[in-house]
């Protein structure tokens, strides 16, 4: 078996430990009084002892280290390198054993073992300080170019965070679905009709006109997985392809099919997943005026208010702007599918500040007077944590908001 340590070090260690092993035996023969032969195997009791410490300390000195050791000492392009080795090879080309199996796999067994510990953003909207974190936008981009590529393209993952979210909140998220069904499908009577299903899990568009054929992307549709999700919810896939469809719809219309905050396409969502997004950014994310005063209210129990300050007369007037003309008059609200009832911001425990917790109220009725004073009723619908408030200038306090509604658990323990 070859030497651990180069002959010179080998060298240089041994002289060193005689050295000290000799003062060692000296001093305790003089101090103990021992005899000669007592004392020589005491030197050479202790020079083994030593000796072995010594060569073991050199050797671990002597070894690289592993490449997720030297991870946390890397910075830029390095680190990066080194982040990819652990997926596929390492810089002299070989390939780290605890993944060589795993980089064998296709790219559909991947992502399907990925599927396990993938969860997106406000999956479970229960805690306002852990609702926002996610292995798919916050984890796993981050171990390798390959998983950051699954992440930003695969409809399944996505597709599988709608689900549950589907299933962890029911009424969040299906308001928020069928939001974006009302505001960007093709029109009642088509785009929300049930789809017909031909036994694959794939949508059947046939008997639609074709520039509904052209709204659905069909290649994403056969791309997905129905049968994790698929068979066991009907409701929830059909749902998820109609919001899908609508997307589609609204991102044909502006910048060539693609999102216009996305520049580069390589960080262009999936379908599903632009979808997800959309409920995040515009239904579970709610900005708007803020009405501030303490106070107890339940969800689903109307109550009224009269609005008589300058800034409340300014907010009812900014959340009613595109009404019509009866229902500022006191007329109940009648609004259709494709428009939702007009809605703000009530904050009703101090502090107003960050994670302060409010209700989303929707107008039901409202009666704007003459000179600007208003009567309404309003309708809580939801509960909500306040994420950022500010106030408006030139008018006169009136503050604006961005809050996340609560899911159904977070809701259920704040009312109790």
């Amino acid at each position: 078996m070859p030497s651990a340590i180069p002959p010179t070090t080998s060298i240089l260690t041994s002289t060193i430990i005689t050295v000290v092993c000799t003062a060692i035996g000296l001093v305790a023969r003089s101090y103990f009084n021992l005899s000669l032969p007592l004392s020589f195997f005491a030197y050479l009791v202790g020079r083994w002892m030593f000796g072995t410490c010594i060569q073991k300390m050199t050797y671990q000195a002597t070894q690289p280290q592993p490449q997720h050791f030297r991870n946390a000492s890397l910075s830029g392009g390095n680190k990066r390198k080194a982040l990819d080795g652990l997926n596929n090879e390492t810089e002299d080309g070989t390939v780290d054993a605890r993944f060589s199996y795993f980089v064998e796999l296709t790219d559909d067994m991947k992502v399907a073992i990925l599927s396990y510990v993938s969860e997106a953003p406000y999956e479970h909207c229960s805690d306002f300080h852990v609702c926002r974190r996610g292995t798919l936008t916050q984890v796993l981009p981050f171990v390798s170019r390959e998983f950051r590529s699954f992440c930003l393209q695969s409809n399944i993952l996505w597709k599988n965070s709608l689900h549950r979210a589907l299933n962890a909140d029911p009424d969040l998220w299906e308001e928020g679905l069928l939001q974006i069904i009302n505001t960007y499908g093709v029109s009642n009577d088509k785009i929300l009709s049930p789809p017909s299903d031909n036994g694959d899990g794939v949508v059947d568009l046939s008997r639609h006109e074709k520039n509904i054929a052209a709204v659905v992307d069909n290649e994403t549709e056969a791309s997905l997985s129905p049968k994790i999700t698929d068979d066991d919810d009907p409701y929830a896939a059909d749902l998820i392809r109609r919001a899908c469809a609508a997307i589609k719809r609204k991102y044909a219309n502006n910048n060539n099919g693609l999102p216009a905050s996305h520049y580069d396409e390589t960080n262009v969502l999936p379908l599903v997943g632009l979808t997800f997004q959309h409920v995040v950014m515009h239904h579970i994310h709610f900005s708007g005026q803020v009405f501030y005063m303490p106070g107890r209210v339940n969800l689903g129990e109307q109550f009224g208010l009269f609005f008589f300050e300058p800034r409340y007369r300014l907010l009812i007037r900014e959340v009613m702007a595109g009404q019509p003309e009866q229902n500022l008059r006191g007329h109940p609200l009648d609004v259709d599918s494709r428009r939702n009832f007009p809605e703000f911001i009530y904050v009703n425990q101090a502090p107003l500040r960050r994670g302060t917790m409010g209700v989303v109220v929707q107008v039901r009725r409202c009666r704007i007077n003459y000179d600007g004073t208003a009567d309404v009723m309003l309708n809580p619908s939801r509960h909500v944590w306040v994420e950022r408030v500010w106030e408006r200038p030139g008018t006169g306090g009136l503050c604006h908001a961005t809050v996340i509604r609560m899911g159904n658990a977070a809701t259920d323990r704040f009312n109790t």
